[in-house]
């Protein structure tokens, strides 16, 4: 028998390791020294984190305005990836 999933539950434990990403990146952002992308890929980690937190409130908040959100941070982290990963 198949192991059901709880998809929200999937979304949260993705938004909770995305912040600690995104704080340990950012920690040794001004910590370290670093190539001059870094603070942008951080930042995108950080939205990302944002975009998993709004889809997974999306049966709370319930609005096309969370849906339009969560999908603009998600488009906006993968540009600041791109740029960050370009200026390594």
């Amino acid at each position: 028998m198949p192991i059901a999933l709880h998809t929200p539950t999937l979304g949260l434990i993705v938004t909770l390791m995305l912040v600690a990403i995104a704080g340990l990146m950012l920690f040794v952002l001004k910590t370290r020294t670093t190539y001059s992308g870094f603070g942008w890929w951080a930042t995108g980690f950080v939205l990302l984190a944002g975009c998993f937190l709004l889809s997974v409130l999306r049966d709370v908040l319930a609005s096309p305005a969370t849906i339009l959100a969560s999908n603009a941070l998600g488009i906006i982290s993968l540009c600041l990836f791109y740029d960050g990963i370009a200026g390594f």
